[in-house]
């Protein structure tokens, strides 16, 4: 068993290889230390010093239980700082949320995009992956699901490079509505099998099509 604390400058843990872990940077807050489940030796931690005058971004992560450090914190803008991160099942995605309703999409390529999207400017200050979905905990703007995280964990340097690519689907069940709930309900995912696709350049007009039995289009 090995459990992770942290004081204001410092972040520590105790276990196989219990120590305390060199200074991050003086006076700086310690915001969160994640630990990943599947992976004993690894580990996240958020770091926040905007109190003084400093927003830049502090995220680091190890995989020998606190001997070494790595930032993650290039690529990512600097003047936004962290409130949580979490590391998707898979082990290729890693999600830092900012304090203005961004998560960025990282993986082991390095990072992919600030996805915003409809969210409102608001501070991210937790997140889950729940199956293929990515839940956002929202400083006093509610709760935001971002639907199927497919075709970010199937990213990758080599996908980039296509002209076109066709991500596999996740598993979908066909199922119909019953009748309906009473009450301002929001939109649910869209019925039937949802096909995610990558254009290297924009295209002048296009048309895609799904092959039916038989291969016929």
């Amino acid at each position: 068993m090995t459990a992770w604390c942290t004081s204001r400058a410092t972040a520590a843990n105790t276990g196989p290889t219990s120590r305390r872990t060199s200074r991050h940077s003086e006076w700086v807050t310690i915001s969160l230390i994640r630990a990943v489940a599947v992976r004993r030796r690894t580990a996240y931690v958020v770091a926040d010093a905007h109190r003084l005058d400093d927003s830049r971004p502090y995220l680091w992560k190890t995989t020998d239980y606190g001997r070494t450090w790595k930032s993650l914190a290039g690529g990512l803008p600097r003047d936004i700082y962290l409130h949580a991160v979490r590391e998707d099942r898979s082990g290729a995605v890693s999600l830092p949320g900012d304090r203005t309703g961004r998560v960025v999409l990282g993986g082991r390529w390095g990072h992919l995009a600030g996805a915003r999207l409809n969210l409102p400017t608001v501070a991210v200050h937790d997140l889950v992956v729940k199956n293929n979905d990515l839940v956002l905990g929202t400083h006093g703007r509610s709760i935001w699901i971002l639907d199927d995280l497919t075709p970010i964990r199937q990213w990758s340097k080599e996908v980039a490079g296509e002209p076109a690519h066709i991500f596999r689907r996740s598993r979908r069940f066909r199922w119909e509505y019953r009748g309906s709930f009473h009450g301002d309900g929001r939109e649910n995912p869209p019925q039937g099998a949802v096909i995610n696709y990558y254009l290297k350049k924009k295209p002048r007009g296009h048309q895609a099509g799904y092959p039916g039995r038989g291969g016929r289009w």
